[in-house]
């Protein structure tokens, strides 16, 4: 009766597993994509059916998602601007002159991956920032019109 994606959210959702109380999961970074995904979700609920309530939810969704996606960016930045893995290879604890230029190597290797892993991030979250906002203009039209034709 269900398509397999809401089958698929019905087996989590009353699973117990997912209904037990855990504290350590809302520390990881799961719970932000999960909400990411969810404004994703809502979005594609309220374009499927759109009713009243649907669609509202859905707008305030994306403007929390919109708000996380600026976050993300600026923290992105503030990584971005301090991604220095240099310091590891102090000379002063190496005695062999080997040792520190291959843990040189290694550490610019290291940090040319979290400079692209940031800018990807900053990347996608300005995606996010895009597709958040003009949904959230698209729908609260939508809303403003069909308030203004029951008038």
């Amino acid at each position: 009766m269900f398509p397999p994606l809401c089958q698929i959210l019905k087996t989590l959702c009353f699973s117990p597993v997912c209904c037990s109380e855990y504290k350590g999961m809302m520390q990881t970074n799961v719970t932000a994509a999960l909400g990411y995904i969810a404004a994703g979700i809502m979005s594609v609920f309220a374009g499927r059916w759109p009713s009243l309530f649907l669609v509202g939810f859905a707008v305030f969704v994306n403007i929390v998602a919109t708000v996380f996606a600026i976050i993300g960016i600026v923290l992105y930045a503030i990584d971005l601007g301090n991604v220095s893995i240099i310091w590891m290879c102090d000379r002063n604890r190496h005695n062999a002159d080997n040792h520190g230029d291959n843990c040189r190597y290694l550490a610019f290797f290291a940090q040319s991956l979290l400079t692209g892993m940031d800018i990807t991030l900053i990347v996608l979250a300005v995606l996010q920032l895009c597709v958040c906002i003009s949904f959230s203009v698209l729908a609260l039209k939508a809303l403003v019109n069909r308030k203004k034709e029951e008038i």
